[in-house]
């Protein structure tokens, strides 16, 4: 009787932490570790990082933002206690208190809009009228907000002519949330503006126009636009494609607010993670400043005085699915993205290391791995692992798992290696819950709890450059159902796994 094959060429559903292991979908997986999907549904390595100028200090970074100012092309970066500035790698300090959080700012007419109450418009570091922890602009106005009031700037209309004032805020002209709430965060939207806050979002409107026209009409609103979300930080709202990725203490949503998109505008995308995610906003932990680069949206976890993960999710891919970064240039308190002055207009992803004594920004390049980036920063090792889904092997009995066949492209200047592990005999049943729980994510090395105890097999594969090659591992173990991992953790310029084979020859019914 010939063996079984089971095989996987797609895994595009990304990362599934939530549920039973032999649940996850057949082009799923249980975990990738500096692992990226790529657009044909294939895992890949991250590249590395590079410091991007010398230490700021030794407190650690806390904020980055690169773009345009009214002195030109800038690069802010914040410690706990002071600012600074990024050019020909160092770092200029342009004093301030600095950033204890992680946090978002916004930019009217060339200047910088830093929460807490800094402003800088490339030359100077002032202070704005209304000094608050959350800034954003909409209507070509600079809104504040803080406690339960957003205060927007002035814009004086007159006959003929319209005058925007982004730093004069008339008396009347704020917006009072009821209900004895805290504003969370703010997101400018056209002319409107995303209030969150601890009784749901709010959204203002209208806000190009005043407050009330010259009779006392009513021209601005203020709308509850959703009851039951909580955000769980600020610092982690990115923009997407005219939508907003949110993150909110029970998991991460799709905000969209076109002129259609009302009704079915707020959709939660982080399900195959949520268990995991839910259990870090239960432990205390905070998101760091998240950014989308190329489509991904990254979400640092700060927790326990260290980045504790860097959650990727790729939004350009149908399901959007998951993985996640560790290792030291994983370890990224805020992250913001540049283009490069020239020609090519070429994006750059910037990352602030947290921790001490390492107050430095970096280049990363996980999007792009390449011979140039085989190690981070450091000179520390990218280790990668690939953990399949739980595979039924059929009938369910235990049967011999004879052969796992992988296909994958791998270059490296050291000659590296793939290699494979089997989920140890005890751990087969799948399990769920709190379980799952035990395994350590965001840790400098790879950790490995009791709960998820991997074998060796005997063979390790090579070097293949054009992926066309077979690679075999025999487990010769009997399983009811089985895991794999793959793992890596040599110098590689590429790395990519196309395709994993399970040979099993069936026992017979029983």
């Amino acid at each position: 009787m010939p063996d079984a094959k089971l095989a996987q060429v797609d895994f595009s559903a990304g990362m599934y932490r939530t549920g039973r292991r032999d649940g996850i979908p057949p082009n799923g997986f249980y975990d990738a570790a500096n692992g990226l999907i790529d657009g044909l549904g294939s895992v890949y390595k991250r590249g590395g990082t590079a410091y991007l100028a010398s230490a700021f200090g030794a407190a650690g970074l806390r904020f980055i933002w690169d773009g345009w100012t009214a002195a030109g092309q800038k690069t802010i970066v914040a410690t706990p206690s002071k600012f600074g500035t990024v050019a020909a790698g160092s770092v200029t300090n342009i004093n301030g208190t600095g950033m204890t959080n992680p946090g978002r700012a916004a930019v009217f007419k060339g200047k910088v809009y830093l929460p807490g109450g800094s402003t800088y418009d490339g030359t100077t570091l002032g202070t704005c009228e209304k000094a608050v922890s959350f800034y954003a602009t909409a209507g070509n106005r600079v809104l504040a907000g803080e406690k339960d009031t957003i205060f927007f700037s002035e814009i004086k209309f007159e006959p003929e002519k319209v005058t925007v004032e982004p730093d004069k805020y008339a008396a009347n002209d704020f917006h009072k949330l009821p209900g004895g709430v805290e504003i969370l965060g703010l997101e400018g939207i056209r002319d409107r503006c995303a209030v969150f806050s601890t009784s749901g979002i709010w959204l203002i409107s209208g806000l190009s126009k005043a407050l009330v026209d010259g009779v006392g009409n009513v021209q601005q609103s203020l709308d509850l636009y959703n009851s039951n979300f909580t955000l769980w930080g600020n610092a982690g709202i990115a923009g997407w494609e005219g939508a907003l990725v949110v993150p909110g203490t029970d998991g991460i949503y799709l905000m969209t607010l076109g002129v259609s998109s009302e009704r079915h505008g707020f959709a939660r995308i982080s399900d195959p993670i949520v268990e995991t995610y839910r259990s870090y906003v239960r432990s205390g932990y905070t998101p760091g400043q998240a950014t989308v680069y190329k489509g991904h949206y990254l979400l640092p976890i700060i927790g326990a005085g260290d980045v504790v993960d860097l959650l990727v999710c790729r939004l350009d891919l149908p399901g959007r699915p998951w993985t996640r970064l560790e290792g030291n240039g994983a370890k990224v308190a805020a992250l913001t993205t540049r283009v490069v002055s020239g020609a090519s207009r070429t994006p750059e992803l910037l990352g602030a290391l947290y921790s001490s004594p390492t107050s430095r920004p970096i280049t990363c390049s996980y999007l792009e791995p390449s011979a140039n980036v085989e190690t981070d920063h450091d000179g520390s090792q990218i280790n990668f692992s690939l953990t399949s889904r739980a595979i039924t092997t059929g009938n369910l009995v235990p049967n011999l798992v004879r052969r796992l066949r992988a296909r994958y492209e791998l270059t490296g200047a050291s000659a590296p290696t793939v290699e494979a592990q089997v989920l140890a005999e005890s751990e087969q049943a799948p399990v769920s819950g709190a379980k799952w729980g035990a395994f350590k994510w965001g840790g400098a090395t790879w950790g490995t709890p009791a709960e998820l105890s991997f074998e060796g097999l005997e063979t390790v594969g090579t070097v293949d450059v054009g992926g066309t090659t077979s690679h075999v591992w025999h487990p010769r173990r009997k399983r009811r159902f089985v895991t794999f991992r793959l793992v890596s953790n040599a110098k590689t310029s590429k790395l990519v796994v196309r395709s994993l084979e399970v040979f099993v020859r069936l026992t017979g019914r029983q």
